[in-house]
């Protein structure tokens, strides 16, 4: 009993650092990956700017313009590539992956996700391109075009164009 009082005691005593060691002694450090797409807010007013990547380890980020420093980041699924768009005006982020045929819309401010939606699964679809115009979110891959709602995610219309 004694000997099971004296380990329970040092494992509690190893296992904790003072806190001003937070940062020099735990070794923990907070990445995003290599980058594969990046944008930069440009903004007006005195708020900070951020930018905002999607990385080869299908991650997606906000970084504070001044410091670096990871605002937020959020892990998606894995092998995912993904295509950032934004709304302005609604301060949305929205993401498309490849492989499973998700649109996410994401709050700029702090990553949590609004909405997801899947949409029409495409087979061997080479180029795709994203619109966010008069509170639509446009998917074109290839000839076939998806309309999504900015403020809920529903598919609105969609339509193959290589038929018109």
């Amino acid at each position: 009993m004694a000997f099971l009082l004296w380990f329970a005691a040092m494992v509690i005593t190893v296992s904790a650092i003072y806190e001003d060691q937070i940062g020099k002694f735990d070794w923990h450090r907070e990445y995003v990956g290599c980058t594969r797409e990046l944008y930069m807010e440009q903004l007006k007013s005195t708020e900070l700017s951020h930018i905002f990547v999607s990385t080869e380890s299908n991650m997606i980020a906000s970084l504070k313009r001044s410091t670096g420093q990871i605002a937020w980041r959020q892990q998606l699924e894995h092998s995912s590539a993904l295509q950032l768009s934004f709304s302005p005006a609604t301060k949305l982020m929205i993401t498309i992956t490849k492989d499973s045929e998700a649109v996410r819309a994401w709050n700029r401010n702090s990553g949590v996700l609004v909405w997801e939606t899947q949409i029409q699964q495409i087979t061997n679809w080479k180029k795709m391109e994203t619109l966010i115009a008069n509170g639509n979110v446009f998917v074109l891959r290839d000839a076939h075009v998806t309309a999504l709602s900015l403020n809920s995610g529903h598919v609105k219309w969609t339509t193959n164009a290589g038929n018109v």
